[in-house]
């Protein structure tokens, strides 16, 4: 291995534990060799940009992205895309990420962090839909492929942000704890606790969001990951009602946050000069605020200041309303190759084929001991491993769900949610003569069966 690689690795080790000022020293003044300039510049681009230094960065990366091809080329369109993101310029992030994804054929690690990079990316632009579709994807990936399990991580944080758009806190909260009991690097950290202060925020745990986010700047992050907590920290004082510790914290911020986070500093500066009673400067800052068109943080601060937003509305400003959060639906396809439909989006089964006969048995049958669903549809077996087996799908199925109450395992009683709408299709007898045909077990024969007879 040659010298420049170490150096290299030696920056990317750092840069990952957010120790982007050190990672900086040890390339600077450093001359790689030709066929590793791509790498370096790729890396130095990336420290750039997280040590405030954006134009820069974006600069180094493009000088990357030129001087590459194939699959080095791929991966730093990728780092370009992600800079590009941050600094709002989505149409031609966004351009970037689908390049690479086109390059990335049978490189399943790869694969799953540029579907992250687009999911984030629709999010930005507020296309729920298609954000959770791409993340949607990289999630079945990153549990059907070994290559690609250490993106896990990223996926759930990237759930969990769709979620708490969507004004699902439960959900996006479940996601974001399901990441902190994974390995993270420190930057994955201190991301995975900002997204679970901000599901606490929506559900109204400001007290708990200030502890996360107090824990989060414990650990001493450098840039603009130590800026961002602090401003959100500001954010959950100012909920809280803690008017002068959130001012003291917020002030100047402004001028060191991304671009992404500006919008919301200003949403909060104004909320802070409302409670205030200083009325001329909300309404200059909430017009600031709207200047930087940012639909993203508008929507997701929508629920949390509804009070801002209302009294900026009643002021001629356009800002968003918030619909009440429908009630999550879920939908059982038993007949044929089945499926399961959540809110009308299909959720890949890969490796939980238990799943859709888990709950098909609790919507046709009701709350029912462990043991009684085991017999039902698991192979015959010993007790314990049924146990550990059951056990493993109510565990997938809450990760497909993105809830841990949507399923709960109590004193042996398995139940579904009664806040969440069950549906079946296998509702005549002549469709249930198909009912669930790859499952052999006595309960399901019985169904078959009866339907036949009916019939």
């Amino acid at each position: 291995m040659t010298l420049t690689l170490s150096v290299l690795e030696q920056a990317q080790t750092l840069a990952e534990g957010a120790q982007y000022a050190r990672a900086w020293q040890i390339l600077e003044g450093y001359v790689p060799l030709d066929e590793e300039q791509g790498p370096y510049l790729r890396t130095l681009g990336w420290l750039s940009l997280q040590l405030g230094e954006s134009e820069l960065g974006v600069s180094q990366l493009e000088r990357a992205v030129q001087g590459t091809c194939g699959l080095e080329r791929a991966k730093s369109l990728v780092t370009l895309g992600a800079a590009l993101d941050r600094l709002g310029r989505w149409e031609r992030a966004l351009s970037c990420q689908r390049e690479a994804l086109a390059l990335f054929g049978g490189q399943p690690l790869w694969e799953a962090q540029t579907l992250c990079n687009l999911g984030a990316l629709e999010l930005r632009r507020v296309k729920l839909e298609d954000a959770e579709r791409y993340f949607g994807l990289a999630h079945s990936l990153t549990r059907r492929r070994k290559e690609a399990a250490a993106l896990r991580p990223r996926v759930l944080l990237g759930l969990s942000g769709v979620a708490r758009v969507s004004g699902q806190f439960e959900s996006a909260l479940y996601r974001a704890s399901q990441a902190l009991n994974l390995p993270l690097i420190q930057e994955e950290q201190l991301l995975a606790l900002r997204l679970k202060a901000a599901a606490q925020r929506g559900l109204g745990q400001y007290t708990r969001a200030q502890d996360t986010l107090h824990g989060a700047l414990a650990q001493g992050p450098q840039g603009l990951s130590g800026v961002i907590l602090c401003a959100h920290l500001g954010y959950a004082e100012l909920q809280d009602g803690l008017l002068e510790l959130a001012q003291s914290r917020l002030h100047g911020l402004d001028s060191k946050l991304p671009l992404s986070q500006q919008c919301g500093w200003w949403l909060f500066q104004a909320e802070l000069e409302r409670r205030r009673h200083k009325e001329g400067q909300a309404f200059k800052a909430l017009e600031q605020a709207l200047s930087l068109s940012d639909p993203f943080s508008l929507l997701d601060e929508a629920r949390g200041l509804s009070g801002l937003f209302a009294w900026g509305r009643a002021r001629g400003l356009d800002l968003p309303t918030v619909t009440p959060t429908p009630r999550p639906t879920v939908q059982l396809e038993t007949l044929g190759r089945g499926g399961v439909r959540f809110t009308g989006r299909s959720l890949a089964l890969s490796g939980t084929r238990r799943a859709l006969p888990l709950l098909t048995y609790l919507t046709l049958e009701g709350a029912s001991h462990w043991e009684q669903v085991a017999d039902a549809i698991l192979e015959r077996s010993d007790t314990v491993t049924q146990y550990r087996t059951l056990n493993r799908t109510v565990s997938h199925v809450r990760d497909l769900l993105g809830s841990r109450d949507a399923l709960k395992l109590e004193g042996g009683i398995l139940t579904l949610s009664p806040l969440w709408s069950w549906e079946c299709d296998a509702q005549s007898a002549a469709q249930r003569r198909n009912f669930l045909p790859g499952l052999h077990t006595e309960w399901a024969e019985g169904i078959r069966e009866t339907a036949g007879n009916s019939l």
